[in-house]
């Protein structure tokens, strides 16, 4: 391509960024190098970037092959095209540019649905064997830790109390941190309320 090598260093430093921000953030929360909001929008920033690696690396791969599959296929049928070519470095740049797009955009719909207050989904069950209507909440896949918001666990408090839920199911996936690194959130998790009490 015909980017500039600073664009090219920055690039290369963003994606190698990304791929080692896992790393990062266990090296972050286990040397106890920030605590609180500040690890939080640390390990956001670090996980975002590393989605953001992961999906750019899929997206080329995906956009590449469907590439040199195209260009194969008009040259055997005899019709080779200088575009379709993959040394094209004026089309090789429109769609690094347009894959970068697609991948940055991707991440963000990608942060916005993980930090956003779950939504509610309502499925109906029916069997002879019910004797009596039971509302049973489930709840899985917070992923709360340390750097959970407090107001986004009230938020998903209020609304399990909104659909007044007899039993509180906690599925899979429902704290990634050390109980003693997050005793608030363990807390709030606790609190939500339910007829016959909450489970995991």
């Amino acid at each position: 391509s015909t980017y500039s090598p600073i664009l090219k260093y920055l690039f290369s430093l963003i994606v190698i960024l990304g791929w080692f921000s896992p790393v990062l953030n266990g090296l972050i929360r286990h040397l106890h190098l920030l605590r609180g909001e500040a690890y939080g929008i640390a390990q956001t920033t670090l996980y975002t970037l590393f989605g953001f690696a992961f999906i750019l690396f899929c997206l080329i791969m995906v956009r590449d092959f469907g590439w040199f599959l195209l260009h194969r296929l008009t040259m055997l049928f005899g019709k080779p095209s200088s575009f379709l070519n993959p040394m094209n470095g004026h089309l090789l740049n429109i769609c690094n540019a347009a894959t970068f797009m697609v991948a940055v955009a991707l991440s963000g719909y990608a942060l916005y649905e993980g930090i956003k207050t779950p939504e509610i989904r309502e499925i109906r069950l029916y069997s002879p064997k019910i004797e009596q209507p039971a509302t049973i909440a489930y709840v899985s896949d917070i992923h709360a830790n340390q750097a959970t918001s407090l107001k986004r666990l009230k938020r998903l408090q209020a609304q399990l109390t909104g659909i007044r839920p007899d039993v509180v199911l906690l599925g899979g996936d429902i704290v990634d941190d050390r109980p003693l690194n997050m005793i608030p959130q363990i807390s709030a998790l606790k609190n939500f309320s339910s007829r016959y009490g909450t489970y995991m």
